[in-house]
């Protein structure tokens, strides 16, 4: 019993094995090659750091994207062309690896380092997509994509409880008999069972062939149960509370803060991690719910959007420009032009969504002109043209002292945002960004605190003594001072009860007006919105019900056309059994006669066989009529629902494609049944043949 479960072990480690690399030779090289030299890199530690990175980059890297690549060329039917992109590819990733080997440490990483992730991001996004840009709708992408994040979790968990379990064992080992076991061995079966053998879990455990491309929804409990309940009230939570701040910025007529972008951008991506859940369910089911949720969602989500377009300028304005601040314009106008496009196509397709925020990450981040390098100059001419007005060039680069008094000429504010955009450079491209102002050893930190501290300082404004006879402002009797003072300033007893207390208020007549205006447009919007909602709401419910009763009658007719083609498979078989009676019958009793015989025997036989041919040829004819007629009724059936019934597209030309399936082999089996009765007929008369000659 033991050895036949080995046996069946071995057996299925075989095929496994024999199945990936025949499907992903090049992806299970790179695997191999990572492990050894991870494997290399725990037992010999040598001083260049550098080579160790790029070696570990070039193989990584080359394993996700030969995985993209085979997926890719899974769709293609030649083979040069597969051959070709292969070739190409990982020509592209030798000649990056090459250049960032090349690349100096004293160089500034932010553009590189961006532009790595930018396509690092578009890469490992394309495995879920690339292979499914023909497909009518987002279902075999989603299903990939869910199959494959569960493949990849269960593949990492046994890997953890592999390689946990064989570590303890090996400590169980070193404690109970005092065995000497290297430190290292330990990594080596982390290595071995979270490297390679998760990644030839997970290569077995994607789906191929017809699976890869399941256009039947998948419906998953689990991640319905947490959208619905988990993700939902959080969106509605995050909705409520950024519009309670909506009014009240809108009430008071202030700006919104800058912190607001980011409440604004996870409530999108709640948008979009809904979307993406209830698309299957959507598409199978066709749940009201789900489907007002998905389309109107957005339409929500929008007019926030415009705090956060507000909230940016507002940074712009006061900070100047920055790579976070032009990635969060960027990803804002990306924000709204989701929300208007899920609202137009009513969230039929959602697929586009990663793709198209993968194209615009790669198009600002990748090439010549990126959002690093128009930071990066635009802070430089603006310094170089603060510094041409008033310094020439021969004074330059500054050393500390001359930088020190440099800014002191300034305000402490001015002088702390010049300060700023030093330190930005330095931080963000490095000391080469500002070797042609500073020299390297001006500390830009320390003058950060000391201007910060002179404009503190400057704030607190006072005044004490004798009031003179032309002060604009009246001390009143009972104080001796006057004082400005911040807002978190601690004032201990004593002086609050020597300082007079002024509040400054701006009245607005105004408001009320304004207020009682905007509640009656609120309420007549509302109204309107609630009619429409009715409308379209009695329209949906009318739609449905007929297309459930289409759906109904037409699962009624694919069913008696079902049993039609089993009693057509049972009359053929028997047709079939009883004609090989019929010729071993004629052949038993042909050789029982006598010469004389033969010619009469075989005129009879010809008659009879010539009789039942004609029979199974009409009846063949007649079949193969009928089921013409009723494909193209169905044809017709088909082209009326499609007028009405989008969401059931999918599952028609599935329908479709299995009647087209079922009739051609109806043809085939008339074919090559008509061919075997004829070279019977032939065999026959050569037996005959034969037999007159003999």
């Amino acid at each position: 019993m033991s050895g036949h479960w080995l046996q069946k072990t071995i057996q299925t480690f075989n095929g496994t094995l024999q199945s990936n690399l025949k499907r992903f030779p090049v992806t299970l090289f790179f695997t191999i090659a990572l492990t050894c030299y991870l494997c290399y890199f725990v037992s010999n530690h040598d001083d260049n750091k550098k080579l160790h990175w790029i070696i570990a980059y070039y193989l990584s890297v080359g394993t996700l994207l030969s995985l993209t690549l085979h997926l890719w060329c899974e769709e293609m039917k030649s083979i040069i062309p597969k051959i070709g992109i292969q070739t190409g590819m990982n020509l592209l990733l030798i000649l990056d690896t090459i250049y960032l080997y090349s690349y100096s440490y004293e160089k500034s990483f932010t553009e590189i380092g961006i532009a790595h992730a930018a396509g690092l991001w578009a890469i490992g996004l394309s495995i879920f997509f690339l292979s499914f840009f023909k497909e009518k709708n987002d279902i075999p992408s989603w299903n990939f994509a869910i199959s494959s994040i569960t493949s990849c979790v269960t593949a990492n968990v046994i890997g953890c409880i592999m390689s946990g379990g064989i570590c303890f064992l090996m400590l169980s080992v070193h404690k109970l008999f005092n065995l000497r076991i290297e430190p290292q061995s330990y990594l080596y079966i982390v290595i071995l069972c979270n490297v390679c053998l998760s990644m030839f879990l997970f290569l077995g455990l994607l789906p191929q062939k017809q699976e890869k491309h399941n256009t039947r929804p998948l419906q998953h409990s689990f991640l319905n149960g947490v959208i619905h309940y988990l993700f939902l009230p959080l969106t509605g939570g995050y909705l409520i509370v950024l519009y309670i701040y909506a009014f009240r910025i809108l009430i008071n007529w202030e700006l919104p803060i800058g912190w607001v972008s980011w409440l604004v951008i996870t409530l999108m991506t709640g948008c979009i991690v809904i979307e993406f859940g209830l698309y299957p369910n959507r598409i199978a089911q066709q749940k009201r719910f789900d489907n007002l949720i998905a389309r109107w969602l957005p339409l929500v989500i929008l007019p926030l959007l415009f705090l956060m377009t507000i909230g940016i300028v507002r940074r712009f304005n006061d900070y100047g420009i920055t790579i976070n601040r032009l990635y969060l314009i960027t990803l804002n106008i990306w924000c709204y032009c989701v929300c208007i496009i899920l609202i137009i196509i009513k969230a039929r397709r959602v697929s586009w969504i990663p793709i198209s925020f993968s194209i615009i990450f790669l198009l600002t981040s990748v090439l010549p002109v990126n959002y690093a390098s128009i930071t990066k100059h635009k802070i430089q001419n603006e310094i170089s043209k603060i510094i041409q007005t008033q310094i020439p060039t021969k004074g330059l680069p500054f050393s500390q002292d001359k930088y020190t008094q440099w800014l002191k000429t300034f305000s402490p504010e001015r002088a702390q945002q010049i300060n700023e955009k030093f330190i930005y450079l330095y931080e963000w491209f490095g000391k080469e960004s500002i070797s042609q102002w500073i020299d390297e050893d001006v500390s830009l930190y320390m003058l950060r605190t000391e201007f910060k501290n002179q404009q503190e300082t400057q704030a607190i404004v006072s005044y004490s003594g004798a009031i003179a006879s032309n002060a604009l402002i009246g001390i009143p009797v009972g104080y001796k001072k006057l004082q400005a003072v911040h807002q978190y300033q601690i004032i201990n007893k004593e002086e609050q009860e020597n300082m007079l207390s002024v509040k400054i208020t701006q009245e607005n007549n105004n408001t009320e007006e304004l207020s009682a205006a905007h509640e009656a447009e609120l309420d007549k919007m509302k109204k309107l919105y609630a009619e429409q909602i009715d409308e379209i709401q009695t329209a949906f419910r009318d739609r449905n019900n007929y297309l459930q009763t289409e759906l109904s009658r037409y699962k009624e007719k694919s069913a008696t056309f079902e049993e039609e083609m089993k009693e057509r498979d049972e009359k053929l078989t028997k047709m079939k059994n009883l004609y090989n009676e019929q010729i071993d019958e004629l052949q038993a009793a042909f050789r029982e006669k006598k010469e004389s015989d033969h010619e009469a025997e075989m005129e009879r036989m010809k008659n009879i066989y010539e009789s039942m041919l004609k029979e199974i040829q009409e009846a063949f004819q007649e079949k193969l009529k009928q089921l013409q007629d009723e494909l193209a009724s169905a044809n017709e059936q088909v082209q009326l629902y499609k007028t009405g019934m989008e969401s059931h597209e999918a599952e028609l030309e599935k329908m479709k494609k299995l009647y087209d399936e079922q009739l051609l082999e109806v043809q085939t089996a008339f074919r090559e049944k008509n061919a075997e009765l004829q070279g019977q007929i032939d065999r026959f008369k050569a037996q005959l043949g034969s037999l007159l000659a003999d």
